[in-house]
């Protein structure tokens, strides 16, 4: 049982009856989770081919090289059993001795380890081992300054941290750091961003009967905080330059009994803070942010979190920065902040960083009926580390969304458009098209998976019959809905698979022209 890398001038007729098969023929040996499509496609297009063979079973794994990949992703069958005796490694059979060909590999295969467990717990032994056999590997960490990119080193160092630690909110207090990359003056770590929403919610008092403005394209969150309080959620349409809320048709919603505006930050585009602002102090009304999709985001050089009286971000796993599940909530409000960091807490009047502290003791009261809300000091450990990443991410996110409008922007799609004197933080890369359900579909087809943002509130079947909304009183928000389609964006995006994803979206209007 042996590795051969083989370049593609070099194939043998036994290597090229294989790859026919591999390419008319889906097998276990293929790479998991794509197309056939994709599958013939890597191959016509790759310069190495990798066969991990066995002596009685013949070709057992398989994946491509190409000249112009940076150690992407590792694959081949055999990284499953790095040290059992049965697997006889041998060095690379090359067109051009002494090629470092080995920091190109780049499919990842069914047969493999789950490539999260390997990137986090295998790396550095299997450039160790490898590397004995005269494979060469790039600094993985040299360019690499995302997490997404497979530095997790100081992610590592931060978990043992958390673990080790005697003080359990010793991390998460550092976490506070979150406000100075802001600029708000309090910052209140939870565990999601729906769990900062309804302490903000409390904070600034919404209770029973209570009319609360939001978008109807959102996620169903932001709803379903305020009905936590039996208060009401009132929908208001979105314009259709950026999916955000239609600053100019919230006066007609506001009634004496609405209390605060929840504007969403639709794929990281500031809303028109400067009119809801405006409209908020002329009524009384309180404005919570949800800045889920909008970190870092810029509205006329100020960074969201410290535009409203209190902002609230997410830290899922698809997000701009992840800590897996958790959340953030900023205020400039000493007040908002104290009352949202008892809540967290089953309402305990002190943190446990307070009591276990060296001016600390023991006691404690509980003052309030509160919540289990708090972020663990992993995720807080993990969100560090992110934080320290954010805007190299950003500027990564920012490549991919030009790379996607250069190759489609003569096709004939919609897209995005934020105010000039705003920066968004391109969570979401969509496009809108009268074929979205076709083009989807096709896409699929091709191993790309792609999303719609978001199922309006108003066709939520619980929502539509409890709160009577009717769907003619939302016609932006339901063309969008039926138009629009989210692309693959993330920031370690390969430039292959941008164009890969490219090419297949301009073949469909080719095909339906």
């Amino acid at each position: 049982m042996g590795v051969r890398i083989v370049s593609k001038k070099n194939l043998t007729a036994d290597d090229e009856k294989n790859i026919s098969i591999i390419k008319n023929k889906r097998t276990n040996y293929c790479m998991g989770y794509v197309s056939d499509e994709y599958v013939k496609y890597s191959i016509d297009n790759a310069h190495y081919v990798v066969f991990s063979e066995d002596a009685n079973r013949g070709l057992k794994g398989f994946a491509t090289l190409y000249h112009d990949h940076k150690l992407s992703k590792l694959l081949i069958d055999v990284i499953c059993n790095l040290g059992e005796a049965k697997y006889e490694l041998r060095t690379p059979q090359v067109a051009e001795p002494g090629k470092e060909i080995l920091d190109k590999i780049v499919e990842f295969g069914r047969d493999t380890l789950n490539v999260s467990y390997l990137e986090l717990h295998s790396l550095e032994h299997v450039i160790t081992y490898y590397s004995k056999f005269g494979w060469k590997f790039l600094d993985v960490n040299k360019n690499n300054q995302c997490v997404q990119n497979k530095d997790y080193s100081q992610e590592i160092e931060n978990l043992k941290n958390a673990l080790k630690e005697n003080n359990p909110w010793k991390i998460t207090y550092r976490l506070n750091k979150f406000k100075d990359f802001i600029g708000s003056q309090f910052a209140v770590s939870t565990n999601s961003c729906t769990s900062a929403l309804h302490l903000a919610l409390k904070a600034v008092g919404i209770k029973e009967g209570d009319e609360v403005i939001i978008p109807t394209n959102t996620f169903v969150a932001t709803a379903e905080v305020i009905t936590y309080f039996n208060a009401i959620p009132v929908l208001c349409d979105i314009n259709i330059r950026d999916h955000n809320i239609d600053s100019t048709k919230i006066q007609e919603l506001i009634t004496s009994k609405t209390r605060a505006i929840i504007p969403v930050h639709f794929a990281g585009n500031p809303c028109s803070m400067e009119e809801i602002m405006v409209l908020a102090k002329k009524n009384n009304l309180f404005v919570i942010e949800d800045a889920a999709h909008a970190l870092p985001s810029l509205y006329h050089e100020r960074k969201i979190g410290n535009i409203g009286d209190i902002t609230c971000f997410s830290f899922y796993a698809t997000k701009t920065l992840s800590t897996g599940e958790g959340g953030m909530l900023t205020t400039n409000s000493k007040v908002y902040a104290k009352s949202s960091k008892i809540n967290r807490l089953h309402g305990i009047d002190r943190d446990a960083w307070d009591r276990y502290s060296d001016n600390g003791d023991w006691y404690y009261k509980v003052v309030d009926s509160g919540y289990k809300y708090n972020m663990t000091d992993i995720q807080a450990g993990l969100g560090l580390c992110q934080l320290d990443k954010l805007e190299a991410m950003n500027l990564k996110r920012e490549k991919v969304s030009e790379i996607y409008l250069k190759g489609l922007r003569h096709l004939p799609l919609i897209f995005l458009q934020s105010e000039k004197a705003s920066r968004g933080s391109n969570h979401l890369f969509v496009i809108k098209t009268q074929n979205r359900d076709e083009l989807y579909r096709f896409l699929k087809e091709k191993g790309i998976q792609t999303s719609v943002h978001f199922i309006p509130i108003h066709k939520h079947p619980y929502y539509k019959k409890t709160f009577k909304y009717q769907n003619r009183m939302y016609p932006v928000a339901n063309d969008v809905f039926n138009s629009s389609l989210s692309l693959p964006i993330y920031p370690d995006m390969k430039i292959d698979e941008q164009n890969y994803i490219i090419d297949k979206i301009k073949l469909f209007f080719k095909l339906i022209d």
